[in-house]
């Protein structure tokens, strides 16, 4: 979801991928495939719901990390 907003923003690059490397010092990042410079390094390392051990309890929840998530819910 955030991908498609900000794929509308001309001055905005979204990568998705695994991060190899950070050089602060340098504004680049590295992953297996490249490397890229920034102005500007917003990281999002994703998540997941817990159960805390007790996964079979997916079953009879909803997660809340999506929209999706969300509407379900409302509904």
């Amino acid at each position: 979801m955030l991908r498609a907003v900000l794929s509308k923003a001309r001055n905005v690059r979204v990568i998705l991928g695994k991060v190899e490397k950070i050089n602060s010092a340098e504004k680049s990042v590295t992953t297996p495939e490249k490397t890229d410079e920034y102005d500007s390094l917003v990281l999002a390392t994703g998540a997941r719901t817990s159960y805390f051990g007790k996964d079979e309890g997916a079953q009879h929840t909803f997660g809340l990390k999506t929209l999706e998530d969300s509407r379900a819910i409302r509904h």
